[in-house]
């Protein structure tokens, strides 16, 4: 549909606000094949989520049987509710973008729809991966992707609905809009869905989701007062005693007479201030950890301490034997819970005393996993679960009903979905025996009698299955050897070295040779795309790079300005005005030469961020797909990413090629680098065969310190050099072959320089490669039980899910129902698991409990005695 008829369509929109006139809407609905709902709404209602609930305006559009569009526009101010309810139980089907809050106020007014379809999911399916995707699109964004449609108005317009008001053309047309925009874009996206591939994953998420709503709506009980006074009065003791005791370790503290909290006269909230403490009163501990770990000369003076490019996570402190680290994971665990779940938790307490917060779905996780925010509802602190309880429900005849919690979850699914993606028939049959998995597969690994073991060496047998178990878990992720020894060293107390750690690989390998296999194929699919990456069009990924860095900054800036999404024209005059446009050009030719940079603008914005091109225009990508066909998809951004904190700064060609040219070893770069250094003031490395001489690991550490001291020059308001670096040696790195032949900058950085960069990147993408179908198809199979218990749990009044966190979900019940419900869940956990892994045995536990915690499960034989 062209601009123009989209236009006529909108300005023939029929504008209902009597009664009498809802007829018309019920035959365009019985005649309709597809149809959109979209509403508007004011203040008399504040959500939890904090947008207006309250419904003055449903707008709709359909497509009827002849391929024919109509808008139409609600009014409700003056319409019979009931008549309007009536009136959408003729919709069978309704397409939305962003369905759970328009399915929401609509509820709140008593309208529901029988069944919703969200395009903005579908949208999210077909991005999942995608560098720059990091939240959901919205209907502008979509409408310029998918329809070359501007859509503006969204802000000032949207706002400016009330309850009494008469509606101006303005808010009438905004409504037709949307609604028609929401429809064309729905079918633009359907059509890519089945191109893709993505209709069964789709169709997942689409049947989840009232699960998923349903767990926003409903939230958990929490027990804020008994927390408070119980838990979190201890952990403020267990802070500040862990200052006494870092005040104590380093000889100093701070505190007056007012204070009874001593404190260090340095900042263990700063990793610079901690690192100068740890190098001031643990130097030796400090030494002996960097002599380990990297190899170092024990007499170098600078290399025993700690730099600023060694982290100081809690697997480094547990790696510095002194007690400065026993203190300072104290203090931080104390600290995490004061603030995640101290009076910051208070704020997303409701007057009902429950915690709902916000799940996301529809692949704004790569990996198809649901995340959750405000607060996590997926990492509440262990101990915070035995206040997660619900309140007894008292019936309107004044009968008091026990309320407890069902939950569930499924046992090792990503281990058996590994089993059945790779063809492993071992393993397949060490889940058929049952038992113990992880003992059974240290004696797959190790050839032993674990039964007997267990009976003749306990601590043997112990160590024999944390080692598989480490090992298990781990190799779906890449875990290399050094990692698995520090895991079993510092976590599991199995003291284990590198060498060893390899050697434990080496037998789950040869444990489990097809699982080995599948994993060596998709590590070698990496190693060899890495190496033989082509048909990139570098210098149409340069062009999107350059329009994209402008446009987007002054995207976003109009809209803070004009407080509404600014047209692509808007964001073309912003940044250059007619004078410069035209240029030495005739003026009749103005015109054309907007249009044209209009157009550049509305190219650059269809995307997400910057990324590599090929050949056609399109991302350069690859994916790696599930059982159910959901694809993860791997594009290359050209700029790295600052909202992926540390890991981002590492991303995108711009710097890996910057890299490259920083550290590069070639005499001709090494002096083109200290020039650029030197017209901009950088500190970069100098010269060539710096790390000559250094042992291996020693080598490893200097070089990695040397990447990230460049990043850092790179940081702030010289951000823009890491790209300025780049054109510098296109303008200046000539050279010539063997032959003779000269190679131009431009050449030396497109055919040399930029494939080095994409080849790193591709080669970071590893472990996410490996991994995705497991993760994946894990959360495909939650999707599928998500839909199918939403749907059993209709039959129980007061039943409905309250927290989802990976594989396990929690029921909220009368305790009365709660047998019942736990065998359903149970069988539909394993039902939805069988589904996708026919050839592995499904395995889900299930129980009740009176809180979230293990701690409180109670036998079926007891529910008598609570109730």
């Amino acid at each position: 549909m062209t601009k123009e008829l989209i236009q006529k369509n909108i300005d023939n929109t029929v504008f209902i606000k009597k009664d009498e006139e809802l007829g018309i809407l019920i035959d365009a609905y019985k005649k309709a094949v597809i149809i959109s709902i979209d509403t508007e709404t004011h203040g008399e209602i504040l959500l939890n989520n904090g947008l207006y609930g309250a419904i003055r305006v449903i707008s709709t559009s359909i497509k009827d049987e002849n391929g024919e569009y109509k808008t139409y526009v609600i009014d409700i101010r003056d319409i019979n509710k009931d008549k309007l309810i009536n009136l959408f139980k003729y919709v069978k089907k309704a397409y939305g973008w962003n369905v759970n809050f328009d399915s929401e106020v609509l509820s709140i007014y008593g309208i529901e729809i029988l069944e919703w379809y969200d395009s903005m999911f579908a949208d999210g399916l077909l991005n999942a991966g995608a560098s720059g995707f990091e939240f959901y699109h919205g209907l502008a964004f979509a409408a310029n992707k998918y329809l070359n449609y501007d859509l503006t108005g969204k802000g000032t317009v949207q706002t400016s609905y009330d309850k009494e008001t008469e509606l101006t053309n303005e808010q009438i047309a905004y409504a037709a809009q949307d609604a028609l925009i929401t429809l064309l874009v729905s079918e633009a996206i359907d059509i890519k869905i089945k191109e893709s591939g993505l209709e069964i994953a789709n169709d997942l998420e689409q049947k989840a989701r009232p699960f998923i709503t349903n767990m926003m709506k409903y939230g958990v009980p929490f027990n804020k007062e008994r927390w408070d006074s119980e838990v979190l009065s201890e952990h403020i003791i267990g802070k500040n005693n862990a200052l006494l005791e870092l005040a104590k370790l380093t000889n100093n503290n701070t505190s007056d007479l007012f204070n009874e909290v001593i404190e260090p006269d340095w900042n263990p909230d700063s990793d610079k201030s901690t690192r100068e403490a740890f190098n001031n009163y643990a130097s030796d501990a400090v030494a002996a950890y960097k002599i380990k770990k990297y190899g170092v000369d024990k007499d170098d003076n600078i290399k025993t301490k700690l730099q600023s490019s060694d982290k100081l996570d809690k697997g480094t402190l547990k790696q510095i034997k002194h007690p400065l680290s026993t203190a300072l994971i104290n203090y931080r665990e104390h600290s995490k819970v004061l603030s995640t779940y101290g009076d910051n938790l208070t704020k997303y307490l409701s007057n009902d005393g429950r915690i709902r917060s916000q799940y996301r779905q529809g692949g704004i996780v790569a990996t198809g996993r649901l995340s959750s925010e405000s607060p996590n509802a997926q990492n509440f602190a262990p101990e915070m679960k035995k206040y997660i309880t619900p309140l007894d429900r008292v019936a309107n005849s004044g009968e008091v009903y026990k309320r407890c919690f069902v939950y569930a979850d499924l046992s090792q699914a990503e281990l058996r979905v590994l089993a059945e993606v790779s063809n492993e028939d071992r393993m397949r049959n060490t889940f058929s025996l049952g038992g113990d998995f992880h003992a059974r597969t240290a004696a797959d690994m190790f050839k032993i009698d674990m039964d007997d073991l267990k009976n003749t060496d306990p601590k043997s047998y112990s160590d024999n299955r944390k080692k598989a178990k480490s090992v298990s878990f781990g190799i779906p992720y890449g875990l290399g050897a050094p990692a698995l020894a520090q895991n079993l060293t510092d976590n599991s107390g199995v003291l284990t070295s590198a060498d060893e750690a390899r050697k434990l690989l080496k037998t789950y390998s040869e444990a489990y040779p097809a699982v080995n296999k599948w994993l060596t194929d998709r590590d070698n699919y990496i190693k060899n795309l890495a190496k033989s990456a082509e048909g990139i069009d570098w210098e149409q990924s340069i062009q999107l790079y350059k329009i994209y860095q402008k446009a987007e900054s002054t995207r976003k800036s109009l809209k803070r300005k004009l407080k509404r999404n600014p047209s692509n024209m808007e964001v073309s005059v912003e940044l250059i005005d007619d004078l410069t446009l035209l240029g030495d050009n005739d003026p009749k030719d103005l015109l054309k030469l907007r249009n044209e940079h209009v157009e550049k603008i509305r190219w650059a914005l269809s995307f997400d961020t910057a990324v590599v091109l090929n050949n056609n225009g399109q991302p350069w990508s690859f994916e790696s797909r599930t059982l159910t066909g959901r694809r993860r998809l791997f594009t290359i951004p050209m700029d790295s990413s600052t909202t992926r904190g540390f890991k981002g700064k590492f991303e995108g060609i711009i710097t890996h090629a910057m890299l490259k040219l920083c550290t590069s070893d070639n005499k001709i770069v090494a002096d083109l680098r200290e020039q650029f250094a030197e017209i901009h003031n950088l500190n970069l490395p100098k010269g060539i065969n710096r790390f000559k001489g250094m042992d291996r690991n020693t080598q490893w550490q200097a070089r990695l310190s040397e990447r990230s001291s460049c990043i850092k020059e790179f940081e702030g308001v010289k951000r823009e050099l890491r790209f300025e670096i780049i054109k510098f040696f296109i303008d200046n790195y000539n050279t010539t072959d063997k032959s003779g032949k000269k190679i131009s900058g431009t050449e030396n950085v497109y055919k040399f320089l930029f494939p080095l960069a994409l080849e790193e990147q591709i080669k970071s993408y590893a472990n996410r490669y490996r991994n995705h179908p497991i993760q994946s198809l894990v959360a495909d199979i939650g999707l599928g039980y998500y839909a199918d218990i939403n749907s059993k749990l209709e039959k129980f009044d007061f039943a409905y899910p309250v927290q989802a966190v990976h594989d396990s979900i929690a029921i909220e019940c009368d305790l009365k129902d709660a047998e019942k419900i736990c065998t359903l869940v149970k069988q539909s956990l394993e039902e939805s698991f069988a589904k996708w892994c026919p050839n592995v045995i499904a395995k889900a536990d299930a129980d009740i409990r009176l809180t979230l915690s293990d701690d409180d499960v109670i036998n079926v034989e007891d529910i008598k005695k609570y109730l």
